[in-house]
């Protein structure tokens, strides 16, 4: 096979090699000067990334751990106490704090939250088309991109046996669109 060669290259200030390069099982990749913070193998088939003596990143053949957790997803993401667990989408526009951009995440009460920290609409598509949209002001459109109420909904609403438009005024005035025929209704008095 000829001679393998591991040679000092000046001009990149570091070493090549002809060859593969493998470390023993219980052998890291680290550093002289901050020895607790280095790539490592604790499993057969698994990359674990320790920084500060803690791992932090494990990769292995379910997907890829972040925390110091084995993966059981694809994407596994650990926060080790009960505070909150975010992933945090910004660009060079968002800035890049934790108040900016979009969030996705655990909140340290273990609600599901997803959080827009911009001035911009929340969009939900489906088969490449926009199904509902939610303004920075909370107006919600299904099947609309522009609601001009609250709650613009432009299509067919139906499966209802009782709909109510609570308010805390004494007059309200709805309209309600049964089938085919248009029915005003008007309600006096308080409470819904």
């Amino acid at each position: 096979d000829g001679d393998k060669t591991w040679q000092w290259v000046d001009a990149t200030d570091s070493w090549t090699s002809s060859e593969h390069i493998r470390i023993p099982d219980d052998k890291v990749i680290g550093f002289a000067t901050d020895t607790n913070t280095y790539i490592g193998r604790p499993a057969a088939d698994t990359i674990a990334f320790t920084h500060g003596g803690s791992e932090k990143v494990r990769i292995t053949s379910t997907g890829l751990g972040i925390g110091g957790v084995t993966p059981t997803r694809e994407l596994t993401i650990y926060s080790p106490d009960s505070g909150s667990t975010y992933i945090n989408l910004t660009n060079s526009t968002t800035g890049t704090t934790t108040g900016d951009g979009f969030g996705v995440g655990l909140s340290g009460a273990e609600e599901a939250k997803l959080w827009n920290y911009e001035n911009t609409p929340m969009i939900f598509a489906t088969n490449t088309t926009e199904r509902l949209r939610i303004t920075s002001g909370g107006s919600v459109g299904i099947n609309t991109d522009n609601p001009i109420t609250l709650l613009d909904v432009r299509g067919s609403v139906g499966g209802f046996d009782d709909l109510r438009a609570p308010h805390s005024d004494t007059v309200v005035s709805y309209t309600v669109l049964v089938a085919t025929k248009d029915a005003t209704h008007r309600y006096q008095g308080t409470g819904s």
